[in-house]
């Protein structure tokens, strides 16, 4: 019996990796939008919202780059 948290399964991992990657595909969607002018620092809090609660933390060095940018 164990205490501590429960590894992920591989079909689990594969679907946190798949999730990580589709929301990074849609921070790249979301820069080119800013370029024109077309996105908003909450478009991407919402999508950093759901990698945090994917498990992934991105450095604050990022997400500082980010709010500069726009």
């Amino acid at each position: 019996m164990s205490d501590g948290p429960r590894l992920l399964t591989p079909v689990q991992k594969a679907r946190r990796k798949q999730n990580i990657e589709y929301l990074a595909d849609k921070i790249d969607e979301l820069s080119d939008a800013a370029a024109g002018g077309k996105a908003s620092y909450a478009q991407f809090e919402a999508i950093l919202n759901k990698l945090r609660a994917s498990g992934f933390y991105p450095e604050i060095s990022l997400i500082s780059g980010v709010a500069k940018a726009m």
